[in-house]
């Protein structure tokens, strides 16, 4: 049996750059065959389904940071499966309660994928509003090319 690989896209597109991890799976729709594409508002169980359906999983959030700290746009790439969210020193998710706890849950429960990513790009405009700012959108464009090329040539 061939490995399963599945996106898992999180985000709110009502909430400006917090939806990029939705925008990169729009982008990636038709372009990886056997490949699984699954959008999330970060809730617990749903990513928790994700993890325990599919040999490989890349995540595709927004990261918040302190203005000022991060440019936007900016990719942060994390292995969870070497090093916990949480002790990474970065906020991977604008979610209250999702990505990480889902991650440490797993962990907890030893139902981790056998590979685990996360893409975290920084993002500049939480507020109600749809649409990415410009640089997070071109950040969208590039890391689903990169996907692309990653996982179409391997």
């Amino acid at each position: 049996m061939a490995a399963s690989l599945s996106l898992l896209g999180v985000g709110n597109r009502y909430r400006g750059d917090d939806g990029v991890g939705l925008e990169v799976l729009k982008l990636l729709a038709g372009k990886l065959p056997g490949a699984v594409l699954v959008s999330s508002d970060g809730e617990l169980t749903g990513i928790l389904d994700c993890f325990g359906r599919h040999d490989e999983v890349v995540i595709i959030d927004a990261i918040d940071v302190p203005r000022g700290e991060l440019e936007a746009g900016r990719v942060i790439q994390m292995n969870p499966l070497e090093q916990s969210l949480e002790d990474s020193g970065l906020r991977a998710s604008t979610h209250a309660l999702g990505l990480a706890e889902a991650i440490e849950m797993a962990r907890t429960l030893d139902s981790l994928p056998g590979k685990l990513r996360v893409i975290g790009i920084v993002g500049a405009n939480f507020a109600n509003t749809e649409g990415l700012t410009p640089a997070v959108q071109a950040t969208a464009i590039r890391v689903a090319q990169q996907l692309v090329e990653e996982f179409t040539h391997a």
